[in-house]
């Protein structure tokens, strides 16, 4: 605790020396973005030049922000609607109307090219809006993104999935909150991300080497969670959305809300639902040989409840915001019995197909963030703290694990509870016309216990401390060079004790081995190098180089048990050194009326990169299955993200996109194992909006064999599969109304994903789903 204190302190004089310089009043733009053939433009993005946050306009097109005095170029895109650039001189109050022209290209998502924080002008970044995340009526988050090119999804059963980019997942990226890094586990492969798809309103997924901005758990990329920007205009909104997918019969509501009174504004979103288990194209599985069944093409115990919430309270001050969020994320998940120990037909008989039985997990994740925001001159201070308790709960019956008598009052499995404090002050300022700097301090204090009759990781606590600073330079007007260096520094303590197994009547029969304690400390320096070209008005390339540092997450150091989520004994490294790594990105880009071209090529060196490696051996523990162990290697991973779309006419756009990556140890020349094969994609849509809105489209997606794969891990068969979405908007008493249907895996087509931890038991992917979602704003009151 004495380096928070440290740390607190320093954040304290920081903003002690600086809030007194904040001077000047501030000038208020405020506007609305509408459409040259009639109606008011939502979701619309502004970019200010110098201002790194993103405005998006409300659902009347309006938009507001507070602003020092000075010239600024803005940056207005819309999908569907051509880019409009516009420059604007604020010497007082001023009110802007913004008209866009429907565009002969439609986007399936939006290049955003402007400022948005010292050092991304070289990064290869895509911004998601909210419709695109709807469209996939996904059941969490990391598969709603998992569409784009270099992003996967890790995932087990309906309601866990894990964000993959560029073939690297867990703690090689990175999600962001309001700010704050979200800590919740995510070493475990079954440990899903806890946010909630539908308070995304927009998110922002930067690939490849971003460690230096955000931390050493970014060596693949980062995923910023962005909510709705400060209303700008007096009184109280509502959004109130009902859905339903047909795979698992899941129904459920979302009600969001939005108010500003004077200088104050609030913010609040409820979201609940309730599903029956998967359908699946299937009705046996094979293991080890033999044939089990899966009755009425449901996976046993898959459905899902979940509850989330949160609440924003704010004001605007004459120098800046601040805001105090509370989210609370809630999930029960069932898992199917199948894949728990080894699978037997005793347990997959059928029964209530919304019933959660054993084994499931109960996931809370408690989140509280301060975001204040500072301007004065050109100079942007902010100060990002949090606190959050993510409390982890997986239940079993203990006879799964060599126990046959069962106290009712005995099924925690699994109890672990993080709590994460974190503090970050960051101060960007423009020195010169050409020159800006950004600088900060990062830290963050997690203290996780654990309890249940399993063991996985010990009880630990961790110190992290971070500093880093960057510097951008415009050389030539088209050309901007950027980079820095950061120092990473990371002080762990973790407990020791025995091994154990027990007899059928629950007593102590054998001790295994003892684990050791662990009391380590972790430091280095990362550098970046950046470079953006833009070559003429349509054509630009990106280059990034870094070196990047990763502390090694505590699963890795000191894992040695059963994790039943993922069907395998998983055993740590205690002795295992930090991950360093070489990266090289490149990106181009090129985009006209018509035409919409993106091509990115990357590749990493990692001199000592952590892996876990399915062994040949299986663990003595009862039903543990086999044993996975924590390696370190010199490791090579190269790939590719391939996206073009062509407008026909202005109101059918066909395109195709592919991504794929490359992955070797480089001292056993063989795969690296859990790498997701090649994707091709070809998409089609249609869009017209007259006299009302409405859009359709499809996508065809070849997924290629995955046979580059390590020792004992499994092949994957090719498989090819057909979506579709359509969204209508109009308009009711003068309220838009928007239907969205969408149909995934439309020909009910039986495959198995290379990533699924069902593919392990050969249990094939969900069926054909169609979802079905009504949204509803209404202006309440002003």
């Amino acid at each position: 605790m004495e380096l928070v204190r440290i740390v607190f302190r320093l954040l304290s004089v920081v903003f002690t020396v600086a809030l007194p310089h904040i001077v000047g009043a501030q000038i208020h733009l405020h506007g609305k973005v509408v459409s040259t053939e009639g109606g008011e433009i939502p979701g619309a993005h502004i970019q200010m030049s110098g201002v790194p946050e993103l405005i998006v306009s409300q659902v009347d097109g309006s938009f507001f922000v507070n602003l020092p005095k000075g010239e600024y170029q803005l940056t207005i895109t819309s999908v569907g609607f051509d880019t409009l650039f516009k420059d604007v001189n604020l010497v007082k109050d001023e009110e802007l109307w913004v008209e866009l022209t429907p565009s002969s290209l439609q986007l399936d998502q939006v290049l955003v090219e402007g400022h948005q924080g010292l050092g991304h002008q070289a990064l290869n970044k895509v911004d998601i809006d909210q419709q695109r995340i709807r469209q996939e009526s996904a059941t969490n988050l990391s598969l709603a993104l998992s569409s784009q090119p270099g992003l996967r999804v890790q995932s087990t059963g309906a309601g866990i999935g894990k964000p993959v980019i560029r073939g690297m997942t867990s703690n090689r990226v990175q999600v962001n909150s309001n700010g704050i890094k979200q800590e919740g586990q995510q070493w475990g492969s079954d440990h899903g991300l806890e946010i909630d798809p539908f308070q995304a309103d927009e998110v922002q997924v930067v690939k490849g080497p971003s460690a230096l901005r955000f931390g050493s758990d970014a060596t693949a990329g980062v995923i910023q969670v962005k909510q709705t920007e400060i209303p700008d205009t007096t009184g109280l909104r509502t959004d109130i959305t009902t859905f339903y997918r047909s795979n698992n019969d899941q129904l459920g509501v979302h009600a969001k809300a939005a108010g500003k009174w004077n200088k104050w504004f609030l913010f609040g979103g409820y979201t609940r639902a309730k599903s029956s288990d998967l359908r699946v194209p299937a009705n046996e599985f094979v293991y080890n040989d033999y044939v089990l069944p899966i009755y009425d093409e449901k996976l046993k115990n898959t459905a899902l409840n979940e509850q989330h919430a949160f609440v924003r309270l704010g004001r605007e001050f004459e120098w800046g915001n601040s805001q105090l969020t509370y989210s609370r994320y809630d999930l029960e998940t069932g898992l199917f019995p199948g894949a728990m120990g080894v699978p037997r037909a005793y347990n997959l008989q059928p029964d209530d197909d919304r019933d959660i039985d054993l084994p499931k997990q109960r996931i809370y994740h408690d989140n509280l963030i301060w975001n204040t925001s500072a301007y004065w001159d050109k100079t942007i201070a902010k100060l990002d703290v949090g606190y959050q308790l993510n409390d982890r709960n997986e239940f079993a019956r203990p006879h799964n694990h060599g126990v046959t008598f069962i106290d009712p009052s005995d099924v925690l499995a699994l109890n672990l509870r993080l709590q994460t404090i974190t503090a970050n002050a960051v101060i960007e300022q423009e020195i010169t016309d050409e020159l800006e700097i950004e600088y900060g301090i990062q830290s963050s204090f997690l203290d996780n216990e654990i309890d249940g009759f399993e063991y996985l990781i010990p009880a630990y606590q961790q110190q992290n401390v971070g500093g880093f600073a960057m510097a951008a330079y415009d050389v030539t007007g088209t050309i901007t060079l950027s980079g820095g260096l950061r120092y990473d520094a990371a002080f762990l303590q973790a407990d020791g004790g025995p091994a154990r197994i027990r007899d059928v009547n629950g007593e102590l029969t054998e001790v295994i081995g003892e684990r050791s304690s662990i009391d380590r400390t972790f430091s280095s320096l990362s550098g970046a190098l950046g470079l953006a070209w833009d070559l003429t008005e349509h054509y630009e390339q990106k280059f990034n180089v870094a070196r990047t540092f990763r502390t090694p997450n505590i699963a890795e150091l000191a894992s040695d048990g059963i994790h039943h989520g993922t069907f395998r004994h998983e055993r740590g490294a205690p002795i295992i050194d930090p991950e360093i790594g070489y990266q090289f990105d490149w990106n181009h880009t090129y985009q006209t009326k018509a035409w919409n071209v993106s091509l990115s090529l990357f590749t990493n060196y990692f001199t000592n990169y952590i892996f876990l490696s399915p062994s040949p051996f299986f663990s003595r523990l009862p039903d543990g299955g086999q044993v996975y162990q924590y390696l370190s290697t010199e490791a090579f991973f190269a790939g590719a993200e391939w996206q073009v779309q062509y407008a026909i006419t202005n109101h059918f756009t066909v395109g195709h996109q592919l991504d794929g990556v490359y992955a070797q140890n480089l001292q056993t020349e063989l795969p690296l194992p859990f790498i997701p094969p090649l994707r091709n994609a070809f998409t089609a849509s249609y869009r017209d909006s007259k006299k009302i809105t409405w859009e359709i489209g499809a996508t065809y997606t070849l997924v290629s064999e995955q046979d580059r794969v390590e020792r004992n891990e499994q092949t994957t068969p090719s498989y090819n599969l057909l979506s579709a979405w359509g969204r209508l908007e109009m308009s009711s008493w003068r309220v838009p109304i928007v239907l969205l249907v969408s149909i995934q895996n439309a020909l009910d087509e039986q495959y198995f994903d290379h990533l699924s931890r069902y593919r392990q038991i050969n249990v094939p992917e969900p069926g054909r789903n169609v979802g079905v979602s009504l949204t509803v704003p209404l202006q309440v009151l002003k």
